[in-house]
C-alpha cells in the first residue's frame, strides 16, 4: 500500500511539474458583466448573464424561482454566486465556457414555483459521444447516474450501479477464491473470454484480461461527477470490448471558479456478520480564480463479513465472518488555464481492494434462510488488487468552436490471489463417502496462487469543430496503446499416505501477453430540414498481440484490422420536447489469449474475435413539460462469437451466432407542482439465444491424461453458462416524498425496489448428450427482489441519512456453481447481503475546511 502511494505521489509530482512549466503564460481574460442584472426570475437573469458574458449554461433543475441579481463588473463566478443566492442551487464550470447549474448539495429548503408552459424539461449533459451534449439529444440508450443519485441511493461501486440499472448484469464466479473473477454483461451479450462491456475511468478504458476482469479494484463512486451507463455497442466511439455497452465513471474536474467539498462518514450493521464502516473527504476549487484549480479526495470502506470458514470434517468454526473486505481510493487533479482557451489537467487516481477470504458458501454446509453461511475450504483465500492511473489532458478551445485535445494515460495494476482448488474432480479420489470431490483431511489441500501485473500506456489526440449555425459537428481522433500483462500461476498439492492421489504436484507457469492497438476515428453530425439530424462515424482499428509462457515456449501471435461504423437518424420537435432516433452500430472484441493456467495444465490459449451489429429505435420525450419524462428503446442485436470453441477449468467459450432482442423503458417525474412527490420506473426485457446448432469435441488435460468432452449447443438455447446468464425481465422503481420541516430543513423519504426475473433457458448444460457439460444441478439464478429504504434529513450544509437495505431480508441462493470439471457434486453459491441498518452523515462546504 505504501509503495503504491509512493508511486502515485511520484507521478503526481511529475505531472505537477509539467503543469508549472507553462506557468509563465499570461492570466486568462475572463469576461465580466457589462451591466447590472436586476432582481427578477432566475430564468430571465441567466439569459441576461449569457448575453453579457457569452458563457453557456445547462441545467436539469427548474429555474422558475427568484434571483437577487448581480452587479456590473463582476467576474462570472462572483456573478453566479450572487444570482443563485438563496435559490438552493449551485454551479460548476464544466469547461471554461460551459456552466452546469444543479441542486445545491446542502439541500436548503427552497421549493420551486409551479411550472409554466415555457419551463424546460430536465437536461443532463453527458459525454457519451466524446463531446458534451444534452442526454435527450444523443441517439444512444444511456442512463445517467448523477452525483445526487449516487448519494441518494447509497451507490458505492459497480455492484450497486448494476443492481439499479435494468439490462446490466454484474456478478462473479463463486468457485474461484475471493470473488475476483467477475462477469459484466449488458443486453445479454455474455459468455466471452474478455469483457463484453467496457469500464472507463473518464475517457480511459480499464484494460481487460481473461475471464472478463480479474480482481475487484474497479473505480469507486465516491466524489464522482456522474456515472454513464451506455447500453448497446459503442465500438465506433469507445473502441474494443464494448459489444454490449459501457459503464463510464466520470470523476470531478477541478473548478477554476467555485469552491466545494465534503466530509462523509457511514456505519452499518447487518442482521448477521460484522459492521461496515466508511469515511471520505473531498475538497476543490480555485487556487487562483480563472487560472489554477484543484480537486482532491480520499475514501476508505471496510465491509464486515457474513460468511464463516468452518471445518468440513467436524463443522467447527475456523474463522467467523472471514469474508471481510476493505477498499481505498485517492484522487488528485490540478487544472491550469493560462488563457481562457487552454487547459492542462494532470490527474492521478488510485484504487485498491483487499479481501480476507471468499464470500461464497458451500450449499451443503449452509442455510441462507436461517442466516447460516459457511465455507468449507481448507485454507483462507485472500486477494489483493490495486491500480494507479495517471493522466495528462491538454485542451485548446478556440473562439470559432474548434476544440483540440490530447490525453496521455498510464495504467499500472498489480494483484494476487489464493484459490482452494481441492474440491475439483480433476484431483478427486479422497476416499470420502460423500463423493470424489470431497476431501478427507486438511493434507488433501490443492492450492493455486496467482499474481499479476498489468501496465498500459495510451495516447489519444482529438480535434472537433461545430459550424457557426450549430448545424454540423465533426470529430477526428487518433489513438495508440501498448499493454503488457504478466501472470504467474502456481499449483501445489501434498502427498497423503494411503490416498489414491496422483504424484505430488508443484506446477508453475508464467505467461506474458502484449497488445498493441492503433485506431483512427471520424465522426460527423449534420442537422437538416426542420428538426432532422444524421450522424455517421467510422473507426478503423489495428490490433496485434503476442503471448508466451515458460512451460510452453511456443509463441502465439495474431494481428487484424477491423472497420467499425455507426449511423443514426434523429428527429426533434424543438425545445427538446420530443426526440426520436433510429441507429445502427457495431461492437467488437479483438482476438486474444488466455494466460497459461497451471491448475489446468494448459498453455496460453488463443480465442477468436467476435462482433455485434445492433439496430435500435428510441424516443426521449417530455410527456408533461418540465414534469414528466419518458425514454424508450427497442433493440435487435446480431452477435457472432467466432468459429472456435475453447475450454479450460474456469469457463467455456461457445462459438457461433446469437441474437439479443428486447427493449428498455424509463419514466420519471413529479406528481405535484410543489415537487413534494416524485417517482421513477425503469423496465427492461432481454431475450438472448443462439441461432445455430454447433457441436465441438473438447480435449481436457488431467494429470492422468487427456479426456474428451462434447460441447453441444442447439438453436434456441439461451446465451450463457448457468448461473451467469442474463435475467430476462428487470424492473427498478423508486418513490420519494419531500417534506419541508422548516425554512432551512427538509426530510426526504425514499424507497427503491429492484427486481430480476429467473431465466428459464433452455441451456446447453441441460443436454444429457453433452459429455462433461451436462449439469442438471446447476441452474440460472432464481428471481430476486431487493427493497431499500432511506430517510435523508438536510439542514443547511449538513445531511444525515438513516437507511435499511434489503428490507425484506431476501436470501436467495445465487451464482450456484460446481468446481472445475465437477459438474454434479459439491456446489458453491452466494446470496444478497442481509438486512442492514445504517446511518451516514455528510457535511458539504463551499470552501476548504476552515477556509
Amino acid at each position: 500500500m505504501l509503495a503504491r502511494l509512493g508511486q502515485a505521489c511520484q507521478i503526481a509530482v511529475l505531472l505537477g511539474a509539467a503543469a508549472l512549466a507553462v506557468a509563465a503564460a499570461p492570466a486568462p481574460r475572463v469576461p465580466k458583466l457589462k451591466s447590472d442584472i436586476p432582481p427578477q426570475s432566475l430564468a430571465a437573469a441567466m439569459e441576461k448573464f449569457h448575453e453579457d458574458t457569452g458563457l453557456q449554461y445547462v441545467t436539469k433543475v427548474d429555474l422558475n424561482r427568484r434571483s437577487g441579481g448581480a452587479k456590473a463588473g463582476s467576474r462570472p463566478a462572483a456573478a453566479l454566486r450572487s444570482l443563485l443566492k438563496n435559490s438552493c442551487l449551485a454551479f460548476e464550470f464544466q469547461t471554461e465556457r460551459l456552466v452546469n447549474i444543479f441542486d445545491a448539495p446542502n439541500g436548503r429548503n427552497c421549493p420551486p414555483a409551479a411550472p409554466t408552459d415555457a419551463q424546460a424539461i430536465e437536461e443532463v449533459t453527458v459525454t457519451a459521444t466524446r463531446r458534451p451534449q444534452h442526454e435527450d439529444r444523443i441517439p444512444i440508450d444511456v442512463k445517467v447516474v448523477t452525483a445526487a443519485d449516487i448519494a441518494n441511493s447509497g451507490i458505492k461501486t459497480l455492484t450497486e450501479v448494476a443492481e439499479l440499472t435494468p439490462g446490466v448484469e454484474f456478478d462473479y464466479y463463486s468457485t474461484v477464491g475471493s470473488g475476483v473473477y467477475t462477469n459484466l454483461a449488458i443486453r445479454g451479450i455474455t459468455d466471452r473470454h474478455g469483457s463484453d462491456a467496457g469500464v472507463f475511468i473518464g475517457d480511459v478504458p480499464e484494460p481487460t484480461v481473461r475471464s472478463n476482469a480479474v480482481g475487484r479494484a474497479l473505480p469507486s463512486a465516491f466524489d464522482l461527477e456522474r456515472i454513464e451507463v451506455e447500453r448497446g455497442p459503442q465500438g465506433t466511439i469507445l473502441g474494443a470490448n464494448t459489444q454490449g455497452g459501457a459503464v463510464r465513471f466520470i470523476p470531478r474536474d477541478p473548478s477554476l471558479s467555485a469552491d466545494s467539498g465534503l466530509v462523509h462518514s457511514e456505519v452499518a450493521f447487518g442482521e448477521q456478520g460484522e459492521p461496515t464502516y466508511e469515511a471520505g473527504a473531498a475538497s476543490g476549487g480555485p487556487l487562483q480564480e480563472g487560472l489554477l484549480g484543484y480537486r482532491i479526495s480520499a475514501w476508505y470502506r471496510s465491509v464486515g463479513g457474513d460468511v464463516s470458514r468452518i471445518s468440513p470434517f467436524d463443522g467447527t468454526t475456523v474463522d467467523a465472518n472471514s469474508d471481510r473486505t476493505s477498499s481505498k481510493s485517492a484522487r488528485v487533479a490540478v487544472k491550469y488555464s493560462p488563457v481562457d482557451t487552454v487547459e492542462l489537467t494532470p490527474r492521478v487516481d488510485y484504487e485498491s481492494t483487499s479481501a480476507r477470504d471468499s464470500p461464497a458458501f458451500f450449499t451443503y454446509l449452509s442455510d441462507p434462510a436461517a442466516g447460516r453461511l459457511n465455507n468449507g475450504s481448507l485454507f483462507r483465500q485472500p486477494a489483493n488488487d490495486a491500480y494507479t492511473l495517471a493522466t495528462l489532458r491538454f485542451k485548446y478551445a478556440s473562439s470559432n468552436n474548434t476544440e483540440v485535445s490530447t490525453q496521455t494515460a498510464y495504467f499500472d495494476r498489480s494483484g494476487n490471489l489464493l484459490d482452494d482448488d481441492t474440491q475439483s474432480l480433476r484431483w478427486g479420489g479422497w476416499n470420502n463417502a460423500q463423493g470424489a470431490a470431497y476431501p478427507s483431511a486438511y493434507d488433501n489441500a490443492v492450492m493455486t496462487s496467482i499474481s499479476l501485473t498489468q501496465r498500459r500506456f495510451s495516447q489519444e489526440a482529438r480535434i472537433g469543430t461545430t459550424d457557426a449555425d450549430g448545424k454540423r459537428t465533426w470529430v477526428a481522433m487518433l489513438f495508440y496503446s501498448y499493454e503488457r500483462y504478466r501472470e504467474a500461476d502456481e499449483l501445489t498439492t501434498h502427498v497423503v499416505p494411503n490416498v489414491p492421489l496422483l504424484d505430488h504436484i508443484d506446477n508453475r507457469d508464467y505467461s506474458t501477453i502484449t497488445n498493441r492497438t492503433y485506431a483512427a476515428l471520424g465522426d460527423v453530425t449534420q442537422e437538416f430540414g426542420k428538426g432532422f439530424g444524421l450522424a455517421a462515424g467510422l473507426r478503423v482499428e489495428r490490433n496485434a498481440y503476442q503471448a508466451s509462457s515458460i512451460q510452453f515456449p511456443q509463441q502465439l501471435s495474431h494481428a487484424a484490422t477491423v472497420f467499425v461504423p455507426r449511423l443514426s437518424l434523429t428527429y426533434s420537435t424543438g425545445e427538446h420536447r420530443q426526440n426520436y432516433y433510429a441507429s445502427v452500430a457495431k461492437g467488437y472484441a479483438p482476438a486474444g489469449v488466455d494466460a497459461a493456467l497451471a491448475s489446468c495444465f494448459q498453455p496460453p490459449e488463443a480465442y477468436p474475435a467476435d462482433s455485434v451489429w445492433s439496430y435500435e429505435l428510441g424516443t426521449k420525450d417530455a410527456l408533461l413539460p418540465g414534469r414528466w419524462h419518458l425514454d424508450a428503446t427497442v433493440f435487435h442485436a446480431r452477435w457472432n462469437n467466432g468459429p472456435a470453441a475453447t475450454v479450460n477449468c474456469l469457463f467455456t467459450h461457445i462459438p457461433g451466432t446469437a441474437v439479443s432482442n428486447g427493449f428498455d423503458l424509463a419514466t420519471h417525474g413529479a406528481f405535484d407542482a410543489q415537487d413534494q412527490w416524485d417517482a421513477r420506473l425503469e423496465l427492461s426485457y432481454t431475450d438472448a439465444h443462439y441461432t445455430q446448432d454447433s457441436q465441438s469435441s473438447i480435449a481436457v488435460l488431467f494429470p492422468s491424461g487427456i479426456q474428451y468432452y462434447q460441447l453441444i449447443v442447439k438453436s434456441g438455447d439461451a446465451v450463457g453458462t448457468p448461473p451467469l446468464v442474463t435475467s430476462p425481465w428487470n424492473v427498478t422503481a423508486s418513490l420519494r416524498r419531500r417534506i419541508a420541516l422548516s425554512d432551512d430543513t427538509t426530510l426526504d423519504i425514499r424507497g427503491e425496489d429492484s427486481f430480476h426475473s429467473h431465466n428459464p433457458g433452455p441451456f446447453f448444460t441441460q443436454n444429457p448428450a453433452a459429455v462433461g457439460f451436462y449439469a442438471p444441478g446447476v441452474q440460472s439464478n432464481p428471481a430476486t427482489n431487493l427493497l431499500n429504504l432511506r430517510a435523508i434529513l438536510r439542514r443547511d450544509e449538513l445531511e444525515m441519512a438513516l437507511f435499511v437495505n434489503n428490507v425484506l431480508d431476501s436470501q436467495p441462493t445465487l451464482s450456484k456453481r460446481n468446481k472445475g470439471v465437477d459438474v454434479n457434486s459439491l456446489y458453491f453459491a452466494t446470496t444478497l447481503p442481509p438486512r442492514t441498518y445504517g446511518v451516514s452523515a455528510t457535511w458539504y462546504f463551499s470552501g476548504p475546511p476552515g477556509g
